[in-house]
């Protein structure tokens, strides 16, 4: 088995990086600044947020949203769900990424709504696969949910598998100060799923820090 040492200097160099192409200072501030301001009024944190997360919409989607976000920011019982038929209620779309944004910021143990995670794993005959893949028509929100809970579950199995292990011991080596955020979150910032193909691949090798 071949064995990669990093020195110092790329140790640091790689702390850097990482910090940067995860965007891992935002992230922390969003998930702190949250839960000690009013979400719904505060016009700094939702640009922030906005700018992050990459939304485009209007001012009056925007309001709909972080009322709601400051109304339930303390519930971590919340479901993709309910914050999806309440958007749906007020402005006539389902929106499961944006749905999901609030969620996971809520609820650091849920997922980013990421149906590519699905991609290699659905049968083409899978019921789902037309209504909210191709998003032919209006998928139902109970299947966006069964198809969120596939997803959370596909991240358990990873994060449990020793592949999963080792992508979370490699985060809190290369970026200890932000060890503290979900492993769920870590793995997301991480692209796991190519992961997941890279590291299967080069199993034979090991990288010492």
């Amino acid at each position: 088995m071949d064995t990669i040492i990093l020195t110092s200097m790329q140790r640091k160099i790689t702390k850097v990086l990482f910090e940067d192409a995860f965007n891992l200072k935002t992230y922390t501030l969003i998930m702190g600044y949250s839960q000690i301001t009013d979400v719904s009024q505060n016009r700094e944190f939702q640009k922030i947020f906005i700018e992050y997360f990459k939304i485009k919409r209007s001012e009056a989607w925007r309001k709909t949203y972080f009322d709601y976000f400051e109304a339930h920011k303390n519930n971590k019982e919340i479901t993709l769900a309910q914050i999806l038929r309440y958007l749906y209620k007020k402005t006539g779309n389902i929106e499961p990424l944006l749905a999901s944004h609030m969620l996971s910021t809520i609820n650091d143990n849920r997922p980013a709504w990421d149906i590519s995670l699905l991609i290699p794993r659905l049968p083409a005959a899978d019921p789902y696969w037309e209504k909210v893949y191709k998003l032919k028509g209006k998928p139902k929100i109970t299947e966006i949910e069964n198809l969120y809970n596939k997803i959370t579950d596909l991240q358990k199995k990873f994060l449990n598998s020793n592949i999963g292990k080792e992508c979370v011991g490699l985060f809190d080596t290369l970026v200890s100060q932000y060890a503290h955020i979900s492993d769920y979150k870590k793995i997301e910032l991480m692209n796991w799923k190519e992961l997941e193909n890279t590291m299967n691949k080069f199993s034979q090798h090991s990288v010492r820090l």
